[in-house]
């Protein structure tokens, strides 16, 4: 068997097959595009052992079984391919036998309600029923619970002409470098994207294949994004836009390129409380949380003190990363320490992040100071401060 580029005539027969199956399933507009065709050639005496199949990269190996089939069959063998990637079988693979676990995946696929063209794949397609396995489970599952070789539960039927599977190539992924974990993820986005579109015109999930209802109900899901967060982000960016040809203006004015509006970078400084109340009270992870909330919105090295009754540490900061074995601390609380010692170092304002507890300087340090207590049953700060209003973790 031996491999070539498509004709002219192979391009015609894959589009017409992509067609059929975008007239009933645009959301897979984005997975059907991304098939790269590979036309396999065989020798006569060699047996085809399915009409398509794919590999982790997104090429798809087709055959003169796949060119004589009826469009609608085309279609069903394009939809089932792209059910093998989206649901990553190929790197679910792992260590295990690939033959049994293509049939594993098959199984997965093959529930009620699994793909729309399902009566039009051809003769010997595999369903849990067919082995007496129940519906509804994972290809691990499945795995687990075949037996190829007969007897038992899971026993092979007599007819184990499955017909189509995933496999190994050693083909170059048409995108470059780009691997091929990253261009199944963006395809998967792109599904489930183009459904969630549909579903939000007015179609009934009901109507989508099971397994990507869940995909589509998990993007629809609204995002909780805290009004602690948003706050401290109009706090921290409360100057006007500035002016900046870094991005023009979308409109220009007789001719002339005007700059566009950039956001400003906020500049703060960061006290951590470092108290025992924190470290040792369970809201340590809560703490980091929230300074990485902060570093994405914050100009970078963001300088953080660490501070409990003292000022233990300065770090300049640009991830998290950053901060390990720097988060020194334990006794007591006096945020005022922190406050003055950032001051002191030039800081305009200062961010605090705290559990509340804490006695606080009677007149302002001379500086913008934003407070998040974690606790918002703790005391509130003074009036000279920006009293940010927590609501929960971050999403």
């Amino acid at each position: 068997m031996k491999t070539s580029e498509p004709t002219s005539e192979h391009l015609q027969k894959l589009a017409e097959a992509r067609r059929v199956l975008l007239y009933k399933c645009p959301y897979y507009a984005t997975a059907v595009y991304a098939f790269r065709p590979v036309v396999e050639i065989y020798e006569p005496g060699e047996q085809i052992q399915y009409p398509c199949a794919v590999d982790a990269s997104w090429n798809l190996f087709i055959n003169e079984e796949f060119f004589e089939a009826p469009p609608s069959t085309r279609a069903a063998l394009l939809e089932h391919e792209i059910g093998h990637l989206l649901r990553r079988h190929p790197e679910r693979l792992r260590m295990r036998e690939p033959q049994k676990w293509n049939i594993a995946g098959d199984l997965e696929m093959h529930n009620t309600g699994g793909l729309e063209f399902f009566n039009d794949l051809p003769a010997g397609v595999c369903y849990p029923k067919l082995f007496g396995l129940p519906e509804g489970k994972t290809a691990e599952y499945y795995y687990e619970h075949l037996d190829l070789d007969g007897g038992g539960g899971g026993k092979n039927p007599d007819n184990d002409n499955h017909g189509h599977c995933f496999r190994e190539s050693d083909k170059n992924d048409p995108d470059g470098d780009d691997s091929s974990g990253q261009k199944t993820e963006r395809v998967s986005a792109g599904v489930t994207i183009a459904a969630a579109e549909e579903v939000r015109n007015g179609k009934d999930i009901g109507s989508f294949p099971s397994w990507l209802q869940i995909a589509i109900e998990e993007y629809l899901k609204p995002v909780h994004i805290p009004q602690w967060k948003r706050y401290l982000q109009n706090t921290l960016f409360a100057r006007s836009p500035e002016r900046s040809f870094h991005r023009p203006a979308r409109r220009s004015f007789g001719g002339f390129i005007l700059p566009g509006n950039k956001a400003p970078i906020a500049q703060a400084a960061i006290v951590l409380d470092t108290s025992g109340s924190v470290l040792m009270g369970g809201i340590l992870d809560e703490v980091f949380s929230h300074t990485k909330a902060l570093l994405d919105v914050c100009a970078k090295p963001v300088v953080i003190y660490a501070c409990d009754a003292e000022v233990h540490s300065k770090t300049s900061v640009k991830k998290l990363s950053d901060l390990e074995g720097k988060v020194i601390g334990g006794g007591g609380t006096d945020m005022g320490a922190g406050i003055r010692r950032a001051v002191k170092d030039g800081a305009k304002t200062v961010v605090v992040l705290t559990d509340g507890y804490t006695p606080w300087p009677e007149h302002s340090p001379g500086a913008r100071v934003v407070i998040l207590r974690i606790d918002p049953n703790s005391p509130p700060p003074p009036r000279w401060a920006v009293d940010v209003p927590y609501d929960g973790p971050t999403s």
